[in-house]
């Protein structure tokens, strides 16, 4: 399991190709109604512990959110505990 980094212009590409990956949304419900990218799965940050068993584990997942320290977080300990390959 990895974490890497991933540019706003290497995530359009990955889209543009059809990669197969999990576009996370950490953010909480009101900013995703204000803004959100297409075809996102959401999480709020706080739910990943009771909803990561919904993500799969065969896929990278790309985590965005608000703040790149918060969408840091999670990947973090995912990694630690062998869940999944993330990318922020």
């Amino acid at each position: 399991m990895d974490i890497h980094t991933l540019s706003p212009q290497q995530l359009q590409q990955w889209q543009l190709e059809k990669r197969n990956f999990v576009l996370l949304d950490v953010r909480e419900d009101n900013e995703v109604q204000f803004a959100a990218l297409p075809d996102h799965t959401h999480i709020a940050m706080n739910l990943i512990p009771l909803r990561h068993n919904e993500l799969p584990d065969d896929q990278p997942i790309v985590v965005y959110c608000h703040h790149a320290s918060a969408a840091c977080r999670w990947p973090c300990i995912w990694h630690k505990q062998g869940l999944m390959t993330c990318i922020i």
